[in-house]
């Protein structure tokens, strides 16, 4: 699945990155600040620099979320990455 990441270098949205990688998806990473992307996400994630408030560059990610299998996520991946972790 196709997966957008609103918040990606966050505390949740990185946990949720992480999360969405290990399970396979495809990963693209809408972040404000290139400096906290993590290195290891190397070339697996696909990232894009900007304000969420500005459509030019919202308009970036959502121009692949038309596709079926497609999902765009903001924080929307820690309540489940919390109800693994605690049972």
């Amino acid at each position: 699945m196709n997966v957008t990441v609103f918040g990606a270098t966050g505390a949740i949205g990185s946990l949720t990155v992480n999360e969405l990688l290990a399970n396979g998806h495809t990963v693209t990473a809408y972040a404000r600040n290139p400096n906290k992307i993590p290195p290891e996400w190397g070339h697996r994630v696909r990232v894009i620099i900007g304000e969420p408030a500005v459509s030019q560059a919202a308009g970036k990610v959502a121009s692949g979320l038309g596709t079926s299998g497609s999902w765009s996520a903001a924080q929307v991946g820690a309540a489940r990455l919390r109800r693994r972790k605690t049972g």
